[in-house]
């Protein structure tokens, strides 16, 4: 899939639609936040955005990544 392709949408047994993964890896996480991997560790470091492992990868939730950029928001308005 093309970097700046839409995200096609994953179909579940169920008949779930998700339209974005739940979890991402460390560099698709920082490119979703249009930071270098350096600033999302920086991120990490400070505590703003916390991380977890599955599987000995290190990975952050969709909603995370959501919840930091709502807090940035907020805080320059």
């Amino acid at each position: 899939m093309k970097e700046n392709a839409p995200p096609r949408p994953t179909i579940l047994r169920d008949g779930e639609v998700h339209l974005t993964p739940l979890v991402h890896q460390v560099n698709a996480a920082a490119r979703r936040l249009g930071v270098s991997r350096c600033k999302f560790y920086a991120l990490v470091k400070s505590g703003t955005l916390h991380t977890f492992r599955i599987g000995g990868r290190v990975v952050v939730a969709e909603t995370e990544l959501q919840r930091v950029v709502a807090e940035a928001m907020r805080a320059a308005a």
